[in-house]
């Protein structure tokens, strides 16, 4: 995986219009994440990632993507992406891992999973403000895992779908 991380990054010097430094290609972001299908699963969330850009495309690895209060909510772990780039525009998809709390208004409410989740991000780079950059993503997230009750009962299963739209900060 590193080595393949190291090609990755070699061949993107190489192509890249505009070489950046290692601390550059960092980013923190926060944002709302609104879960359907689930209550209390919504909330703030908080991202730091990385991005490797190069000439029209690029890979993107956030990780540590929560909803604030860590105890219910769509939890994503880690998150990669790779996207094609148009001037300030992109747009992509990946795959990710969450965790995954919430309540139902049935006679059993609690309802939770985890797993790999797909995922459709599309974003902006805002205006830049001497070394610091902003941006606007939107994240749609679908679960390959179902949220269930505690017996897992068949007629339990949830699949919710989580939307995050996010204001980032690289550097």
């Amino acid at each position: 995986m590193r080595s393949a991380l190291v090609i990755f990054t070699v061949l993107c010097s190489s192509a890249a219009a505009e070489a950046r430094s290692w601390w550059e290609k960092f980013y923190v972001a926060a944002g709302y994440r609104d879960v359907d299908g689930l209550d209390r699963a919504s909330g703030r969330t908080l991202a730091a990632g990385f991005r490797e850009e190069c000439a029209g495309w690029g890979i993107d690895l956030a990780a540590f993507v929560p909803v604030a209060g860590f105890d219910e909510g769509f939890h994503q772990l880690v998150r990669l992406t790779g996207y094609r780039s148009w001037k300030r525009l992109w747009i992509g998809g990946g795959v990710g891992y969450a965790l995954l709390d919430g309540w139902t208004d049935t006679s059993v409410p609690h309802r939770s999973g985890h797993g790999l989740t797909l995922d459709a991000i599309a974003g902006i780079e805002l205006a830049s403000a001497g070394f610091v950059r902003s941006f606007l993503q939107l994240d749609v997230s679908v679960p390959t895992f179902s949220a269930r009750d505690r017996y897992r009962s068949s007629d339990s299963t949830v699949r919710p779908i989580a939307v995050e739209l996010a204001f980032g900060l690289r550097f």
